[in-house]
């Protein structure tokens, strides 16, 4: 199978949907199909030996956005063209404007379409019904994928009645596992990995760490290392210092699985303050590593955390300081969340069971009767 997996963002950006996007690839041709990554963002011709096509077009600095979609049409529409595919893969957040015009594209050239949507819209997704009536997009024959029942429930009121398949996110448990030791006695560490920008709550977290250095006082040491760059981080080193936890906060920047692994290794406890987290594919590894995880309730990390059992999911920054002082203070509370981690991820969340579902889904859409929908 010839399949082009088509993202607004990818390496050298480094995120949740560049990660997965990476990944779907590495495994789609080990299995020996010619799957290629097309994208508008910039960077090297080929990531991790897989084939890349870049979209040469003005992009909105640090949004990413094309400054002119009807140039990237046209510039799509050739490598569509010359790759002679067989199924368009579009992965679309907020803004994904290559992904939607790749699927408007393939619905012209009859090459089935799957679109997996990877973010939490809430009140942006008026932009979409709002061009409806310009792009018609209700009407274009594609199939559309989700990767949590949160983003499925808020995005489906965009396009009534159309079915909308869970398709999670996924990784290889063999790639996340590490050694660790025992929990040191009066102290706690707390990891995060997260690009740093205002919809991911990185603030929300560093005022909650500092009202919990404030509780648990001298008896406990507690720190945050967090992995991950953006925008905001200047931002956020200067709220560290106004909230004086300068001296346990590290940010780490950006880094490679291994910088993850190594966080990871040293983490007591991995904590999510954002609540429009879609998945939450970081807090899946460190799962898969036998770390507990501290998350917003409102996410998709649900999916794959059992409160009470391998973390804890709140619905409040309050319920998370207190999870947080909790743990902190208590080593047998801590010891349960271990244990509960220590069995590792779903099986539903691994690269064994989820390409499969891919590859099935890609051979359903290539069968002779289209994808139908009547908005």
């Amino acid at each position: 199978m010839r399949i082009a997996l088509v993202t607004d963002w990818f390496h050298p950006r480094v995120g949740g949907i560049e990660k997965h996007v990476l990944s779907l690839a590495l495994r789609l041709r080990a299995r020996g199909h010619d799957a290629r990554v097309i994208t508008p963002w910039p960077g090297p011709d080929t990531v991790s030996g897989i084939p890349v096509e870049r979209i040469h077009v003005r992009l909105v600095p640090g949004l990413g956005v094309s400054l002119n979609p009807w140039r990237l049409a046209r510039r799509l529409r050739r490598v569509l063209e010359a790759g002679e595919f067989d199924v368009i893969h579009g992965h679309l957040s907020f803004g994904s404007t290559a992904s939607m015009v790749s699927v408007y594209l393939g619905s012209k050239a009859s090459i089935p379409v799957l679109t997996t949507l990877h973010s939490v819209f809430r009140r942006l997704g008026w932009v979409y019904v709002l061009a409806q009536p310009i792009l018609r997009w209700r009407q274009w024959p594609f199939r559309a994928t989700a990767v949590s029942d949160v983003v499925a429930e808020d995005v489906r009121w965009l396009a009534p009645g159309r079915p909308i398949e869970l398709l999670q996110n996924a990784i290889d448990p063999a790639e996340w596992t590490i050694q660790r030791g025992p929990p040191e006695s009066g102290r706690l560490r707390l990891v995060a990995a997260s690009r740093l920008q205002r919809r991911k709550r990185v603030d929300a977290l560093l005022r909650i760490f500092a009202r919990l250095r404030e509780e648990v006082g001298p008896t406990v040491e507690v720190t945050l290392e967090i992995i991950g760059d953006g925008p905001d981080r200047s931002k956020l080193e200067r709220l560290c210092n106004s909230l004086s936890v300068g001296d346990s906060v590290r940010f780490l920047g950006n880094g490679t699985a291994e910088d993850v692994r190594a966080l990871l290794s040293r983490g007591d406890v991995f904590a999510n303050a954002c609540v429009l987290e879609s998945f939450g594919l970081a807090a899946l590894e460190a799962l898969s590593c036998g770390i507990p995880v501290v998350a917003r309730s409102e996410g998709g990390v649900g999916s794959f955390i059992a409160h009470g059992e391998n973390g804890v999911l709140l619905a409040s920054d309050s319920e998370m300081l207190s999870a947080l002082v909790e743990l902190a203070t208590s080593p047998e509370a801590l010891a349960r969340l271990r244990t509960g981690a220590s069995a590792g991820i779903p099986a539903a969340n691994t690269w064994d069971t989820l390409l499969d579902r891919h590859l099935e889904i890609y051979r359903e859409l290539m069968e002779p009767t289209p994808v139908s929908y009547t908005p």
